[in-house]
Order: C-alpha cells, then structure tokens, then sequence
C-alpha cells in the first residue's frame, strides 16, 4: 500500500522537492526499506524491484533531478543491492558539477 503511494507521487506531475517533502512526511521509508527490521534484505529487494519495475519507467532521462532523488531513494537499500545505486549518485552529482544548468 505505501508503495503504491510513492508509484502515484511520481506518475504525477509534481515537482521533485514536492515528492521528497510528501514521502519524508509519511515517514513511510524506514518501512519500505526495511530499515532496522530483522527481515531487511527481502524488504529492501521486494522496494527495490518495486521502484524499478513501478517508478524507473516514469522518470524521463532529461530529469536530473528526479533521477538523483530515485536512486537516492534505493541507496536507502544499499546492503541489499549490489551498489550501483550509490554508483548512479556520484555519477549524477559529478555531472551536476559539471555541467552548470543542468536540471
């Protein structure tokens, strides 16, 4: 259920900071990562299928930010991933840098 809610947030057209306060606000991603729970690798994989199965098809490529926040999100999951989502971070936030005006 609260996955489904972060799929609706972005199928939306609202702004990333606006998706960011909304799912901070729930304080629903301890639960959906498995933060702190005894069963946290399957929690983590089962969210991060999720994401990229739900959520990864409605972020357009152009979107700098909205792909920083995704794979910031899944990092959240990091010890049952394989680390490319920390790997996708860097590499978005050193094109940042990079190259001014990107959005």
């Amino acid at each position: 259920m609260q996955s489904a809610s972060i799929d609706w947030y972005f199928l939306l057209s609202m702004s990333t900071d606006l998706i960011k306060q909304r799912i901070s606000g729930l304080g629903i991603l301890p639960a959906l990562t498995g933060i702190g729970d005894s069963a946290s690798a399957e929690i983590s994989r089962n969210f991060i299928d999720q994401m990229y199965k739900n959520v990864y098809p409605l972020i357009s490529g152009l979107d700098h930010d909205r792909l920083l926040y995704f794979y910031l999100l899944l990092a959240d999951c990091e010890d049952a991933s394989d680390g490319s989502a920390q790997n996708h971070v860097r590499l978005l936030k050193k094109l940042k840098s990079t190259a001014a005006g990107i959005s």
